[in-house]
């Protein structure tokens, strides 16, 4: 009996102990969402098929872009962020005589939830897109 009673005390003073029990691993944290002033700048940027492009935000709300090398056309409309999703009207021109060649067309970019200073994600709906290395205008 006092040995049944000895375990039980040590059991109790074990769970009364300072020691805390181990806490569970967390998940890590979900990224915030993209904000416009994060989008400002120029990016290198990919988009489907053409690996190779580059593509400016303005604080006013234009953006340009070009594919490179030998990008015959230039892309050239307006932006906004909004939940989440870069959405951009664009219309393009020929580089060598700037005429036009098409637009509006709508491009809805959902990066979900990426870790900044890359932005990866889908262009309406399919194709992959993804900014990289930000060059933030001031």
């Amino acid at each position: 009996m006092r040995l049944h009673f000895a375990l039980l005390l040590a059991h109790a003073l074990a769970a009364l102990s300072p020691t805390a029990a181990p806490v569970p691993k967390q998940p890590p944290a979900e990224p915030p969402a993209i904000k416009a002033d994060q989008v400002v700048g120029t990016w290198a940027y990919s988009w489907g098929q053409w690996p190779d492009g580059i593509i400016s935000f303005d604080k006013d709300g234009s953006y340009s872009a070009v594919h490179v090398p030998g990008g015959a056309t230039v892309y050239a409309g307006t932006w906004t962020v909004r939940d989440n999703t870069l959405t951009i009207t664009e219309y393009s021109f020929d580089f060598a005589t700037g005429e036009r060649r098409g637009g509006p067309s709508d491009y809805c970019f959902d990066f979900g939830r990426t870790r900044m200073p890359d932005l990866a994600g889908v262009s309406n709906g399919s194709t992959p897109v993804k900014l990289s290395n930000p060059n933030p205008k001031r």
